[in-house]
């Protein structure tokens, strides 16, 4: 958990168990009634209802005396006041003491669709609510002109989620039009929609039906869509405010003195450019030409663009010495973007900037008076918008931590609204992105690796899909993947390796290793409870002074979590001394029965269809949730899904974090952390209430487990301090005063800290229990789960109260087993080092493996990109993917071969062709450019000759080339095959070969009619003895320094020669020492005779985590052979010790 309520609450190892306030209590928290005056009022109800699956109706004086439920299909969008005669009257399962829910099983075979729902007490029924209608909750943009897409996110998008249809449509609705949208994408949770080229411009309603236009329903957050004009958006940005940049006015740096590649500081030349552009009212763009410029730090004028030619292209190289950052605004308003580049460190540069990209409003801000203000902590002190990264890349060393105040952060963004990440790409140690940004943002469809850090966007309205964030676990770093707050919706992203160690436990590193958390970082403040209330006010009495909060993300917020009201959430618009005022009216009056807690909610989170893999954790709840959803995920290696509430009281605060009608559903987990050595889904609740651990309300409520697929290994949990999750060995939990510092059993038969909890059609496999329950849970619903190898019981009860348990005893189905990995090429003798790449024949699965012949396990690396494999060596592999059961070990075992023997290659078994007819065992058929391809041939250090079984039963001699590795490629012999005297006539012949030597594919071009049997290449050349260059002992080089006993400093174009290399008869391979401390691979030719003569190589350098980490590299050689000037043509930074011919 990132910055949460401090590792002292959460890492005792020991409880106190007060029981001496346990009848005092009693008395206290009991005082309701079994009768309610009142008829019952509804609340929530469950999502995606269907036929023979239960429900929870949530709300008020739902009490026992003549308790019913009914319910109607409603297909015509109508509202009777009490139920008809032929309406449906479920099966109560569960009731609630205090008379807050009722829990009710849909009838089998009930038709699927919308229902009015009507509960009824002794008093009466009371007014209907509507179960499975769409219920929109917020929109991504307030602004869009025709052409460009909104998303809408909400709940019950998709009738197939509840058994109907899926009749999703979206209208835009105002007084004078109703304009239906086409949906471009949709799911249960989100629809997107392009604005139809027929919509007036206007201010629109944004709706939404689930069943074909019955039903609509509009964003609860009250966010309206305007439709404007249609502007200008060059980058592609996809928001109406892309309009707002002054594009036409475009300024190429050069203009002003910035020329690429010039090795100098450019900074002055690029900044005037940036000032002359903000010099105009509108402002515009700075072009950046492809080219490489160094830079201490530049800052961007209002409305002004900084846009380079490519980002491959356009590299700014940080020459500063560790200032604030390499880029920022210069005033507070915003309107400022970055595209289309790459910002890095120099070459053999040490410094850092602090923060790389800081965009909006800095950290400090003076007010009217000259005092300083900090935005980041205040939404009210935010005013920058308009503010975006689209194609920008950084990209600096991952294995080393900067120094103080040159920590390499990629970027800060403090505003108002409106910050788009879009197509990015973002590499280096320190990867903490902080945006402290109040509404309306998105991160899309980019990339992050990094040792140390974590994503935040505290946004309102926030999407992130698309997006791959991978954490560098060779560094023992604290890592977080995606941190949100209220109002987001997190889908499509891949999180991999968030865990601050590579293996086993290692003390001080608890507290990271979330892929998403939706966290609560001084988002609570106070709680009490209520003296009177009426309108729109409410008289508290406070455990501590009652003062108006100061909120950094979210709004301020009063909830009921007990008595009266329950569960009512609402937005504090003003305290006076202890009348706190809301902003609407309350469903249900609070009364002196009822308790509040004081903070900034995270509403809305919806995490849907991610991929997690290789976490200490997973998705993490981290308090304030309220109608969240985690749906279709998968995990592969990690701990899953926690929901955490906690009740804190001590000398310095007094809080309450609550998790209200969140959802957990059709999660699929297999394997366990590599840390906890644990998985599962569920909710804890917890007292930190430094008295003994007493009940003071309810802090989860109406949460729901359903559908959720989760395989565990057996194995012992760590303790409970090592990722805040209870150490059950269990697939789900619901523990409440169990696992904290001061909980304790005190108060068990009068609380409920957890209440109304559904767990449904889950499965369990590999795990000592299926569910696990502690004593102060109240009513749980525990049906139709099914489990696999539970070796003690389905659920392990330690005192829970008012709990239904039915039809659990299912088996799990069984699992479908990955495929294998396989390797290219195969394992097999080879006389040079090898490109490998393993792959599964299974879509998504996840590969480790190791390379010295170790079995791979949880904690060997996870692959991601082709292996350089030098024989001899043994690679291993195992594929898994969520929801499967782990493939084999594959293993491939790559011996040394000598050279020496002969290849011969079957003609028929070529591996791709043109034009030819296999006849099984030979070909034929030829014409005039046919031709065969043989993959990865092995030829050695070398063969002098070809030798063909061949017919030919034309009149005339025919021909066919050898080439390497392409139809154009190097031509090393000719074969002549002349008339045999009839098409039965076999015979042989003797090419000679130059150059045949090393790994390559083999080309085969004919000139016309001839059958053939076999190649077979013969007469091995020995190999030469090997040739050895210092990389300092140059003799002419550009742009290289030169450090002694190796080389560096390299830029795209840096150039080394070497004069009068003998490279004998041939040499097959070259290798190279060399250390890359960058996070790209970079390559560089190798050319004889000139700049431009023959390239017999090419030196890839893959990054090696940084600048003190030397490895060695092979490039396969062609045409090396004689008396030659070596030149050696860099692309971009790496250091070299020596290149050897071999």
């Amino acid at each position: 958990m990132y910055a949460c309520f401090g590792s002292s609450l959460r890492n005792s190892l020991s409880r106190l168990l007060v029981m001496a306030m346990l009848l005092t209590l009693v008395a206290v928290l009991d005082v309701r009634t079994a009768y309610a005056a009142d008829a019952p009022e509804i609340h929530r109800m469950s999502d995606a209802v269907q036929a023979g699956k239960t429900f929870t109706i949530t709300g008020w004086d739902m009490t026992a005396a003549s308790q019913d439920v009914a319910i109607k299909l409603d297909s015509t969008n109508t509202s009777p006041a009490t139920p008809p005669g032929d309406a449906l009257h479920p099966t109560i399962i569960q009731s609630d003491r205090k008379g807050n829910y009722v829990t009710v099983t849909m009838p089998d075979g009930a038709t699927a669709g919308v229902y009015n729902v009507w509960v009824k007490n002794a008093t009466g029924w009371s007014a209907p609510a509507k179960i499975n209608t769409a219920r929109a909750i917020w929109i991504s943009e307030k602004q869009a002109w025709s052409g460009q897409k909104i998303t809408i996110v909400g709940r019950n998008f998709a009738g197939s989620e509840f058994g109907a249809g899926n009749g999703t449509a979206v209208r835009l609705k105002n007084s004078s039009n109703t304009v239906n949208q086409t949906i471009s994408a949709s799911n249960a949770y989100m629809a997107e929609f392009s604005v139809s080229s027929g919509t007036p411009l206007g201010t629109y309603d944004v709706e939404i039906s689930n069943d074909s236009g019955v039903h609509w329903s509009k964003p609860s957050s009250g966010q309206q869509l305007q439709v404007v004009s249609v502007g200008s958006d060059p980058l592609g940005l996809g928001v109406a405010w892309a309009g707002n940049f002054n594009w036409a006015n475009q300024v190429n740096a050069s203009s002003y003195g910035a020329t690429p590649n010039s090795g100098v500081d450019e900074t002055a030349d690029i900044q005037a450019a940036i000032d002359a552009v903000g010099a105009n009212p509108n402002g515009g763009v700075v072009y950046l030409a492809d080219g490489t410029y160094r830079i201490t730090s530049l800052h961007l004028s209002r409305k002004v663009v900084l846009r380079g030619q490519s980002r491959a292209g356009t590299i700014l190289q940080y020459i500063g010495t560790g200032g604030v950052s390499a880029i920022d605004s210069k005033t507070n308003f915003g309107q400022v973007g970055i595209a289309n580049l790459t910002v890095t460190i120099a070459p053999g540069h040490a410094s850092r900037p602090d923060i790389f990209l800081i965009l909006g409003s800095p950290w400090e801000v003076l007010d009217g008076s000259g005092n300083p203000t900090y935005p980041a902590g205040n939404v009210l002190q935010r005013t920058a918008e308009q503010m975006f990264l689209k194609g920008v890349k950084i990209d600096y060393d991952l294995g080393t931590n900067g120094a103080p105040g040159q920590r390499g952060f990629p970027m800060m963004t403090l505003g108002k609204e409106r910050f788009l990440v879009a197509d990015s790409d973002f590499r280096g140690f320190a990867g903490y992105a902080h945006n402290y940004v109040n509404q309306y943002s998105s991160f899309t469809n980019s990339y992050m690796e990094f040792s140390f850090g974590v994503y935040v966007n505290t946004a309102e309205y926030y999407v992130a899909t698309g997006n791959t964030l991978i954490g560098h676990t060779a560094v023992n770093a604290e890592k977080h993947g995606l941190s949100v707050r209220a109002n987001n919706y997190l889908a499509d992203n891949t999180i991999i390796g968030m865990r601050s160690v590579a293996s086993g436990l290692v003390d001080g590193h608890d507290n990271d290793g979330e892929a998403i958390m939706s966290e609560a970082p001084g988002g609570y403040f106070n709680y009490g409870t209520v003296s009177s209330a009426s309108g729109l006010s409410v008289t508290v009495s406070a455990d501590r002074a009652l003062i108006a909060p100061t909120v950094m993300y979210s709004y301020p917020a009063i909830q009921i979590i007990d008595g009266t009201g329950l569960g009512q959430l609402r937005r504090v618009t003003g305290i006076s001394g202890n009348t706190i005022t809301v902003d609407k009216a309350w469903d249900k009056m609070p009364d002196s029965t009822s308790k509040w807690t004081l903070i900034t909610p995270n509403e809305h989170t919806t995490a849907y269809n991610n991929t997690i893999t290789d976490n200490d954790k997973g998705i993490w709840l981290f308090g304030n949730a309220y109608d969240s959803v985690v749906a279709n995920n998968t995990f592969l290696d990690s701990e899953g899904v926690f929901i955490w509430s906690v009740n804190v009281k001590n000398a310095n605060e007094s809080n309450l974090s609550p998790n209200y009608f969140n959802r957990v559903s059709g999660n699929v987990l297999t394997g366990v952390s590599p840390l906890s050595k644990n998985s599962g889904v569920g909710v804890a609740s917890e007292r930190f209430d430094n008295g003994g651990g007493h009940y003071l309300a309810v802090q989860a409520f109406g949460n729901e487990f359903r559908g959720n697929d989760l395989t565990g290994t057996n194995e012992t949990p760590v303790g409970n301090s090592i990722t805040e999750a209870p150490a059950y060995n269990t697939g789900i939990y619901i523990s409440t005063a169990d696992i904290g510092y001061y909980d304790g059993n005190n108060d068990v038969t009068v609380s409920g800290d957890t209440t109304n909890t559904i767990v449904e059609d889950n499965t369990v496999r590999n795990k000592q229990y299926a569910v696990t329950l502690t004593h102060s849970s109240y009513g749980t619903v525990l049906a139709g789960n099914k489990t696999a190898n539970v070796t003690s019981a389905f659920v392990n009860n330690t005192g829970a109260h008012n709990t239904y348990n039915a039809n659990n005893a299912g088996s799990a189905a069984s699992q479908s087993t990955v495929a294998a990995p396989t390797f290219t090429p195969a394992a097999g003798a080879y006389s040079a080092p090898q490109t490998v790449t393993i792959a599964s024949s299974t879509t998504g699965a996840t590969i480790r493996y190791t390379t010295d012949g170790s079995t791979p396990n949880a904690n060997s690396p996870i692959y991601r990109a082709p292996l350089t494999v030098t024989p001899p060596q043994t690679v291993k592999a195992i594929a898994s993917k969520a929801g499967m059961l782990k493939s084999a070990v594959s293993t491939a075992a790559y011996t040394a071969s000598g050279g020496g023997g002969t290849v011969t290659l079957q003609a028929e078994s070529y591996d791709d062709m043109n034009g030819i007819v296999n006849f099984g065992s030979t070909i034929g058929d030829l014409h005039n450019g046919d031709w065969i391809k043989f993959s990865n041939v092995n030829l050695g250090s070398g063969f002098a000759t070809l030798r063909t079984r061949f017919t030919n039963g034309d009149v005339s001699a025919k021909t066919a080339e050898i080439r390497l590795d392409s139809l154009s490629g190097t031509l090393i012999g000719t074969i002549s095959t002349p008339p045999t005297g009839g098409w039965s006539n076999w015979t042989e012949t003797v090419s000679s070969l130059t150059g045949a030597s090393g790994t390559h594919d083999i080309y085969i071009q004919f000139s016309g009619m001839t059958d053939f049997d076999w190649f077979r290449f013969e007469d091995s050349v020995s190999a030469p003895t090997p040739v050895t260059i210092q990389a300092e002992s140059y003799s002419s080089s550009n742009s290289v320094s030169n450090y002694v006993s190796t080389i560096g400093g390299l830029n795209p174009g840096s150039w080394v020669k070497y004069s009068s290399v003998d490279l004998g008869s041939g040499f097959s391979q070259m290798k190279f020492r060399f250390t890359n401390g960058e996070s790209t691979t970079k390559t560089a030719a190798v050319r004889l005779d000139s700049l431009t003569g023959t390239q017999i190589a090419t030196i890839t350098t893959p990054a090696t985590g940084g600048w003190s980490n030397w490895t060695e590299g092979t490039a396969s050689l062609t045409g090396a052979s004689g008396i030659h000037d070596i030149y050696i043509l860099f692309s971009g930074a790496t250091d070299f010790d020596w290149f050897r011919f071999e």
